[in-house]
């Protein structure tokens, strides 16, 4: 986008205030200052944000299942019953007509379930509880093989600051993370931000180990922590569950 461009867009978002183009012409104001082909002005930039602010708070609210609400009778939802359902028929009708390992739990209705490697099952070798989070860096592994994504977002373990002075850890400390499955060395992020007795790892990072020596995964994956058993009714990755130990490498 060249700098008239942007200046014609503007005048069509000024054009616009008040009328229902507001938030169309908005969006294209920002998709143009986004797009400037030379280096982008701080000023430009605060007015792109200003103009998407403005546009936001001009917008209707929008109320989740509005016309169900004005009148569940003639607009029911697309459910056995036509309403908000806790109880799920169809899924208790799955439950029984199915098999499950002994220790597998699945419920038609929203409860809280012991997990495999939850926070029940800490060990005093693996007192501590690891969970997977998405990560500003990847999305989920795509872009995982980037070196500049990797410099600006390293991989690191969070670790509350209770944890990682019984460690003696401190931030950006190279750190070992282990469990029954396998062990990873990547950054510590010491962060109250995560709570004590839990370690955060953001999952997509590539493995990288030295499979025929060490086999410690110096790519940071927290799939080399995971059980390949899958979740017992979706059949998918259970990375956000695990249990560990974090040491000083």
């Amino acid at each position: 986008m060249t700098h008239e461009e942007i200046q014609s867009a503007y005048r069509t978002y000024q054009d616009s205030r008040g009328t229902p183009a507001e938030g169309d012409a908005a969006d294209a104001f920002v998709a143009a200052v986004l797009s400037y082909e030379d280096n982008l002005p701080r000023a430009l930039l605060d007015l792109a944000f200003w103009v998407a602010c403005e546009a936001k708070k001009a917008e209707k609210p929008r109320i989740g299942c509005e016309a169900f609400r004005a009148d569940p009778v003639a607009n029911p939802l697309k459910t056995p019953s036509g309403k908000i359902e806790i109880y799920s028929e169809a899924l208790d009708q799955y439950i029984q007509t199915h098999e499950f390992a002994d220790d597998d739990f699945v419920a038609p209705v929203p409860v809280y379930a012991t997990e495999w490697y939850g926070v029940e099952t800490t060990t005093d070798e693996y007192p501590l509880v690891c969970s997977g989070f998405h990560y500003r860096g990847r999305l989920h592994s795509s872009w995982g093989f980037d070196e500049q994504l990797k410099a600006a977002n390293p991989q690191e373990a969070w670790i509350n600051p209770v944890d990682a002075e019984e460690r003696g850890i401190a931030q950006g400390d190279t750190i070992r993370v282990k469990n029954q499955f396998g062990e990873i060395e990547l950054l510590a992020k010491v962060t109250g931000r995560t709570t004590p007795g839990v370690v955060c790892i953001s999952q997509g990072a590539w493995h990288d180990a030295d499979m025929n020596g060490d086999r410690v995964d110096k790519g940071g994956s927290i799939n080399t922590l995971t059980t390949l058993r899958p979740s017992p009714l979706a059949k998918g990755n259970p990375q956000h569950t695990n249990i560990c130990q974090v040491t000083k490498a």
